[in-house]
């Protein structure tokens, strides 16, 4: 798995994926320990409304709409009882794509979902799936 450091320009690792994003995309949040959790994805900066791509063909598997966000409640209760924000909310508008190879990718905080865009929906390599934004809780600025 490639490692970057915050500020460091993103780029593709895997054969046959493209970056999500065109021009240079610097990384402002890394996999890995973050707090008392674990962070599972990387914060890519770029302006908002920049078009995000899908990075390889794929199957829509699931959509979360700026109307289903907004209606999600935003505090759950965890195991331990605690009052935290529940895990649909923290990730915003967002589209996760299964490809060929059966991996997942997952865009978060997206400003828009491009139209189009529904669950069993088939995409292309480079198709543009949504815009950059800033929903729910991210910990980076753009």
């Amino acid at each position: 798995m490639t490692r970057f450091q915050r500020g460091d320009l993103f780029q593709v690792a895997l054969e046959g994926y493209i970056n999500p994003l065109e021009g240079e995309a610097r990384v402002q949040s890394n996999f890995g320990k973050r707090g008392t959790g674990i962070h599972y994805g990387v914060h890519i900066a770029s302006e908002i409304g920049t078009p995000v791509r899908a990075v390889a063909a794929g199957e829509v598997i699931y959509v979360q709409s700026m109307d289903e966000w907004l209606s999600k409640p935003k505090w759950t209760t965890n195991k331990e009882g605690r009052k935290v924000k529940s895990g649909s909310w923290r990730a915003g508008v967002y589209v996760d794509i299964r490809h060929k190879d059966n991996r997942v990718s997952r865009y978060l905080h997206l400003g828009a979902v491009a139209a189009g865009i529904s669950r069993r929906a088939h995409v292309e390599r480079g198709e543009i799936i949504g815009e950059v934004g800033r929903t729910a809780v991210i910990d980076s600025p753009t």
